[in-house]
């Protein structure tokens, strides 16, 4: 099962998380891996923070529950166009099935220290240099509101289910190809990118879907 956590590099390249016999990350351009394996022991049976750095020479650093475990550089990226979550853009085939709540994306690389607080639940959370957050609490019609600002690069939601996540309510794909949270923001340079992620166990919790 592959995960594509995000697109980048307007829409060209892919951080994809495999959960299989070998679980692993890697940044991918289409089909083609650019990086070297990143290994990482854990399936997200368990709500997991994921948080990625990506730096405009390249570097991409990912961190799981608040500790790094690898940097890759996958060469110089255009991070003005991240249209879609949870999709490979060029493959619309592809499926996920895995919740997601509490999206935040930063337009600067925080700390280590900031990543960790947002992987603490009840800890102090960042708010400097936020541009986006998807509580997934606010849906109104199809539109995920960004609480930071809003009516400023809220998400469009594709067949998403709305249930009960880590944080009052989470997005839920249920391995279906047209669904997606989609958004375009203006981020030129260096950004961060945080949310908690868990396996779709196929339980519902009285969610819906938008």
């Amino acid at each position: 099962v592959n995960m594509y956590i995000l697109n980048f590099d307007l829409n060209t390249k892919f951080l994809v998380a495999h959960q299989s016999s070998q679980e692993r990350f890697q940044v991918y351009s289409y089909d083609t891996a650019l990086a070297p394996t990143i290994p990482y022991i854990g399936v997200f049976k368990e709500y997991t923070h994921v948080a990625v750095t990506i730096k405009s020479n390249g570097d991409v650093e990912i961190f799981i529950n608040g500790s790094s475990i690898g940097t890759v550089n996958v060469g110089t990226v255009d991070m003005s166009s991240i249209t879609n979550i949870t999709r490979n853009q060029s493959h619309l085939s592809t499926t996920f099935d895995y919740e997601v709540d509490e999206l935040r994306i930063y337009n600067k690389v925080i700390s280590d220290e900031s990543i960790l607080s947002l992987s603490k639940e009840g800890k102090f959370i960042p708010n400097e240099d936020l541009v986006i957050h998807y509580s997934m609490d606010s849906i109104n019609g199809s539109i995920v509101t960004n609480e930071i600002n809003p009516n400023v690069f809220d998400g469009n939601s594709l067949g998403v289910e709305y249930d009960l996540g880590i944080v009052n309510n989470e997005a839920k794909f249920n391995s279906q190809s047209n669904e997606a949270i989609q958004f375009t923001p203006d981020i030129l340079n260096d950004f961060t990118i945080s949310m908690w992620v868990r396996r779709n166990d196929g339980e519902s919790k009285n969610g819906h879907v938008m």
